[in-house]
């Protein structure tokens, strides 16, 4: 058994991808998730890309879980990610969650917003030039995320 904490999903939605995230996270889950994160994002190589996080659960991060996380961010941020719509509707801990991402993306060079639905978040999204594939956005969201 793993003691890795917090689960997730992983798409590519159009120039989108879609994460659905349920937290609580430690270090090893979110190196674990930077990981297939790459793996899955690499269809985006040359191009600008979006994402859409959904957030659930009790989204917090420890400490050192937000500084892989913000490492991460600004990995990806220099390969092309330039946009990121955030939806915390569904988390628990929606103030302190805000607070984490804010700190977290603040001087990554990528634009991001909150959003409470995907949804909105989509519209966000297309309104700055990216093509979102809605059937696969949807069969997305329907998944459960799992631990790694």
């Amino acid at each position: 058994m793993r003691s890795a904490h917090g689960a997730y999903a992983i798409t590519s939605c159009g120039d989108v991808m879609a994460v659905k995230a349920h937290g609580p996270w430690n270090a090893e889950c979110i190196k674990q998730f930077a990981n297939d994160y790459r793996e899955e994002r690499a269809i985006f190589e040359n191009k600008r890309w979006a994402d859409i996080v959904s957030h659930i659960g009790e989204s917090l991060f420890v400490p050192e879980a937000e500084a892989v996380l913000k490492a991460a961010i600004t990995a990806v941020a220099q390969e092309g990610l330039c946009h990121v719509a955030i939806v915390i509707g569904r988390s628990t801990a929606r103030s302190l969650t805000r607070s984490q991402l804010k700190k977290m993306y603040g001087k990554t060079g990528v634009d991001f917003a909150f959003f409470d639905t995907e949804t909105e978040a989509v519209v966000w999204l297309t309104e700055n030039g990216y093509k979102v594939d809605q059937s696969k956005l949807e069969e997305h969201l329907a998944k459960v995320p799992v631990t790694p």
